[in-house]
C-alpha cells in the first residue's frame, strides 16, 4: 500500500485516537504463580479505528494526487506514466472507501452498517465512472466492457446502502466476491491480471502497482463479506479479518515478487504496512 507524507505529520491525531494506550505485558505473576495475560498492543477498537484513520488519509492524498504519492515512495519526478497515476489513483479510492468505513462503523455512533458499506463503495464506483467517461480503455485500459460491469457492482451496493433497502446485504454480498475474486488475483498472478484486464502501456513499475492495487481490493471485499455474512459482527473485528488478508497479499507482493522488486524501491514505507495490519490481526483477534 502506498503511504502518505500527510499521514505521518498527522502524528498528534494519531496520538489521540491511540490515547496513548500501553503495550500490554506478556505475564503477570502473583505470588509463585505465573499467568499469561493479555497481549494485545492495542485494545481491538482502538487498532481498528487507527487502521482506518491511516487508510483514509492515505486513500485521500493518493486519490487527489497520485504523483506526488509516487514520489514519496522512490518513484522519480515525471517517471510515472499514465496508466501507473491511473493504478494510484484507483488505488486511494479503494483504501478512501477502507477508512470512510471505518469512520462510519468505529468513529460515529449515528451510522448503521447499510449506510457505512453504501458509502464506502461510492469512491471507487466514482472512479470506474470517470474512466468510462474519459475512454480510458482507449488509451490505457482497463477493459471497457469489464470495467461497466465493476461499476455496476458498487453501484448496486452503494444505491442499497445509502437507501437501506432490503436487498442491500445481498449487493453487499456480491461486492465481496466480486472484490475477493479480482483483488486476490492481482498479486498472486499479475500477468495473467494486467492481460485479462487489458491494461496498455505498461512498464517495469506497472505490475508492482497492481499488485499493491489488487491487495488492498481484496481486503476490501473481505472486509464487506465479514460485515455482510454475519450482521451482528463488531466491526473491529471485521477490520481484524479484513487485515488477515491484507497482511497475506501484502508480504506476497511486497517480500516475495519479482515484479515488486523491479520497480527498485526501497521496501521500508511498504513494510510499514505489513506491521500495520499485523498489529491490527494481534489486536483484534487474539
Amino acid at each position: 500500500m502506498l503511504f502518505s507524507q500527510q499521514a505521518i505529520v498527522s502524528v498528534p491525531i494519531i496520538k489521540r485516537i491511540v490515547h496513548l494506550a500501553p503495550i500490554n505485558p506478556l505475564f503477570s505473576i502473583e505470588g509463585n504463580t505465573m499467568n499469561i495475560v493479555d497481549i494485545r498492543p492495542l485494545d481491538a477498537k482502538t487498532a481498528a479505528k487507527l487502521l482506518g484513520f491511516l487508510y483514509g488519509v492515505t486513500g485521500l492524498q493518493q486519490a487527489v494526487a497520485p504523483n506526488f504519492s509516487g514520489t514519496f515512495y522512490g518513484f522519480k519526478k515525471g517517471k510515472l506514466n499514465a496508466i501507473n497515476c491511473s493504478i494510484i489513483h484507483r488505488n486511494g479510492t479503494v483504501l478512501l472507501g477502507l477508512g470512510l468505513v471505518a469512520y462510519c462503523l468505529l468513529f460515529r455512533s449515528d451510522c448503521d452498517q447499510n449506510l457505512a458499506l453504501g458509502i464506502g463503495a461510492i469512491p471507487i464506483a466514482v472512479k470506474f465512472l470517470s474512466s468510462l467517461l474519459e475512454n480510458d480503455a482507449a488509451t490505457i485500459g482497463p477493459n471497457r466492457t469489464k470495467e461497466m460491469l465493476a461499476l455496476a457492482v458498487h453501484c448496486l451496493a452503494a444505491y442499497g446502502g445509502l437507501t437501506s433497502a432490503d436487498w442491500a446485504p445481498i449487493a453487499f454480498r456480491l461486492l465481496s466476491i466480486w472484490c475477493i475474486a479480482v483483488g486476490a488475483h492481482m498479486p498472486i498472478h499479475v500477468s495473467s491480471a494486467a492481460e485479462l484486464w487489458e491494461v496498455k502501456n505498461t512498464d517495469e513499475t506497472t505490475h508492482g502497482l497492481i499488485q499493491i492495487m489488487g491487495s488492498n481490493y481484496a481486503t476490501l471485499g473481505t472486509l464487506y463479506g465479514a460485515l455482510a455474512w454475519s450482521k451482528d459482527l463488531d466491526p473491529a473485528k471485521a477490520y481484524g479479518y479484513a487485515s488477515v488478508i491484507a497482511m497475506t497479499l501484502y508480504s506476497r507482493a511486497i517480500l516475495f515478487s519479482s515484479e515488486f522488486d523491479a520497480m527498485g524501491l526501497d521496501k521500508s514505507k511498504f513494510v510499514f504496512w505489513i506491521v500495520m495490519v499485523t498489529l491490527v490481526v494481534v489486536s483484534t483477534l487474539l
